[in-house]
């Protein structure tokens, strides 16, 4: 069956409370595709995101992952309850592969669940290495969401970047982006791309111009090649050296992973 014939995204709800919810698609491929939501408006919960383009409009199933206190993936019993979906729903689906998805605290997310599930591929776009004031000092920030962290699960991705998925992420080039991307480390399984002129909204940069849902399909069928391909055509420069505050390369202390 051609992937260009559009099915519809029926969202069906697996879990809403006040600190998670989860929805589910059904789709008729046998890949699983995690969405994680990012942090959303102040004024509203999270909600679906990328539903169109993860699912390959509607191809492929997907359990959307929101997380309404904001706490990147640190609530008692969520990362417990994702997993658990996950496992659920992959078995019941037979799936053949899952990946993930998410943008910023989503990409977080995206990235971290590879440790607890295996996964084909990750991918992020504006994810934070941490939020933790050990790991990101400078980062002041979502101030009033992490101070409801009273105990970090998930500290930072430095140790969940697993060999055993390949990870795909993206940052654009602010300050704040800077501040997070320098803290990634340089892996062999950690295709990472800057796009200059961009800030956390680059994802949605790239759905304007019609680029976002070809790449991720390429990011979740492992074309590295073309995913390399495409970012250095919009300008946009792989990370093959850790770099410092002054620009000189600077790897990060053991402690980070």
């Amino acid at each position: 069956m051609s992937t260009a014939i559009k099915h519809p995204v029926t969202i069906e709800t697996i879990e809403d409370s006040e600190t998670i919810r989860m929805w589910r698609h059904h789709g008729r491929s046998r890949r699983l595709v995690v969405c994680f939501s990012g942090l959303g408006t102040p004024e509203t919960a999270p909600k679906v995101e990328f539903a169109q383009v993860a699912t390959r409009e509607g191809f492929d199933s997907a359990i959307f992952v929101a997380d309404p206190k904001r706490t990147w993936l640190n609530t008692p019993g969520f990362l417990d309850s994702v997993i658990k979906h996950v496992t659920y729903t992959a078995y019941e689906m037979r799936a053949t592969e899952v990946v993930s998805i998410g943008n910023s605290m989503g990409g977080f997310s995206a990235m971290a669940l590879a440790s607890c599930y295996p996964l084909k591929a990750a991918v992020a776009f504006s994810p934070q290495f941490s939020v933790h004031p050990h790991f990101a000092p400078e980062e002041e920030r979502w101030l009033e969401y992490r101070a409801q962290i009273h105990r970090y699960r998930v500290r930072s991705l430095g140790r969940r970047l697993v060999a055993q998925t390949q990870f795909y992420a993206f940052h654009g080039d602010t300050p704040d982006e800077a501040m997070q991307c320098d803290l990634f480390p340089i892996r062999p399984n950690l295709h990472h791309f800057v796009m200059p002129k961009s800030d956390e909204s680059l994802a949605y940069r790239l759905r304007r111009q019609g680029t976002l849902a070809p790449l991720v399909n390429d990011c979740f069928g492992l074309a590295t090649d073309k995913v390399a391909e495409t970012m250095s055509e919009m300008g946009a420069e792989k990370r093959t050296v850790v770099m410092g505050r002054e620009g000189a390369c600077a790897y990060p202390p053991a402690h980070m992973f």
